[in-house]
């Protein structure tokens, strides 16, 4: 499944950010306040400025792009290095969130050679995790991993505590995509430690944040609501509406699974209304994915098409690979319902190129699983064995419960089919166990008293 723009196929992904946004509207009104009373063309009217861009951009990018020409114009006048690199790394951040990676990774490379020229380590730092955002949201994770860990040897070299964090999580985040989970869960509890001891509430509330993902793409359920709740609490405690925007989606992919269908579209439209408002194309693309995925559940396989469609233009046009072989899973599923085999098994392919490239081997399973499903179709079981028995290794090897499940229920087919009947017994006997351990009684239970607990502290 993401989507960190991911549960890797349907959900979201979740990384962090070198720095994190916290807009409060107390900030912001302060900051404009400030704004107003401070009217004289300086130096500290930049620094204001500078200051409202970076709070204020997730909001109003109208009144941001305004800021931003403002800022423009009085650094031509002024030879103020600090605020020109400032306001270059802020023009960066922006232009990742709107997926212009190229322009993204232009403007921090001007703000690092700014910073290099006044000797600001600290500034160069967060510059290189900010391009490691970008090559990461472009799924060039080898190019990500090795910003991060520039920027984390110069934050060890500064005593950074906060940088390091960063670097940690963003790492964890790489491995996790991968299906590295012993090696993502170190680098999210090394964090961990680091965000308790400098008291990071925003931190904390990623790390609950990560850790229900990883649950959630093993299907443990239960503990991946447990989680998302804790980090809602945390963000709603704070007043942070746009990362309690960013986690409705897991909550909404956690009520898709529970087949609440209409609980889980109320959550993605609230987050798409935010996404559209603020021009993030990625988040826009993730959340639409989800939607497509609801309807092709509740059988409106047009409207999914559709959607999913939608999706994979705006991921071609931003080139985010791992949403591009998401998209191209989805629309072929549908067209495996349309009988439309050939088109199907073509998407399936392409995505499974992708994900091989890129690293992905939850997208290598999904795509695995659907080549067999066109094959089981068409009923060429030597065929269809060759690529189950590839997710099945997959499945296994990562702890993915519901794609084992998947890959042993068409296992049972296929033997039936070769007339190995004894397999297909042993297979189906294994799938029945894996079914059941997903949807129990007590797992079922216990995700309805966590909600019932949330409810009623939420209620407090």
């Amino acid at each position: 499944m993401k989507n960190r723009t991911k549960l890797i196929l349907f959900l979201l992904s979740f990384f962090s950010f070198s720095i994190t946004v916290l807009a409060q509207n107390a900030i912001i009104d302060s900051l404009k306040r400030e704004l107003l009373i401070h009217t004289k063309k300086d130096t500290v009217r930049i620094k204001i400025l500078n200051s409202l861009i970076y709070d204020i951009y997730k909001i109003d990018m109208i009144t941001t792009q305004k800021l931003i020409d403002e800022s423009e114009y009085l650094l031509d006048s002024l030879n103020f290095k600090p605020g020109e690199a400032e306001l270059l790394y802020y023009k960066g951040y922006i232009e990742t969130m709107k997926s212009d990676y190229d322009k993204a990774i232009d403007y921090t490379n001007q703000a690092i050679l700014i910073y290099q020229s006044l000797n600001n380590k600290k500034g160069v730092s967060y510059s290189l995790n900010r391009i490691g955002v970008a090559y990461y949201y472009q799924s060039d994770f080898p190019k990500a991993i090795a910003y991060y860990e520039k920027a984390a040897a110069m934050d060890q070299e500064r005593n950074d505590l906060k940088g390091i964090s960063s670097n940690l999580d963003n790492i964890g985040n790489i491995y996790a995509d991968q299906g590295k989970y012993d090696e993502a869960i170190l680098n999210y509890n090394k964090s961990m430690v680091i965000k308790e001891k400098i008291k990071d509430s925003l931190g904390i509330a990623l790390f609950y944040n990560n850790i229900g993902s990883i649950y959630a793409e093993q299907s443990d359920f239960p503990r991946a609501l447990e989680n998302f709740n804790k980090a809602l609490n945390i963000y709603r405690e704070i007043n942070n509406e746009s990362e309690t925007i960013n986690l409705l989606n897991n909550l909404a992919m956690i009520y898709h699974y529970q087949q609440k269908y209409n609980k889980s579209l109320i959550y993605y439209n609230k987050s798409l209304k935010l996404y559209k408002k603020q021009n993030d194309k990625r988040r826009i693309a993730d959340c639409l994915n989800g939607i497509g995925y609801v309807y092709k559940d509740q059988f409106k396989h047009k409207e999914a098409l559709i959607i999913f469609n939608e999706t994979l233009a705006i991921y071609k046009e931003i080139n985010d690979r791992s949403g591009i072989s998401t998209s191209l899973i989805h629309i072929a599923d549908i067209q495996v319902i349309f009988k439309k085999e050939a088109i199907a098994l073509d998407y399936y392919h392409q995505a499974l190129i992708i994900n091989k490239e890129i690293g992905v081997p939850i997208g290598e399973c999904w795509s695995y699983l659907g080549i067999t499903t066109v094959y089981v179709n068409k009923k060429q079981f030597k065929e269809a064995l060759i690529y189950a028995l590839k997710a099945e290794e997959i499945a296994v090897r990562l702890d993915f419960v519901d794609l084992q499940k998947g890959a042993k229920e068409f296992l049972s087919i296929i033997y039936e089919g070769l007339g190995d009947y004894k397999k297909a017994f042993l297979s189906h006997q294994q799938y029945k166990v894996l079914n059941d351990s997903l949807l129990n009684e007590e797992t079922i239970e216990k995700m309805t008293q966590l909600e019932y607990e949330y409810k009623y502290q939420k209620e407090l």
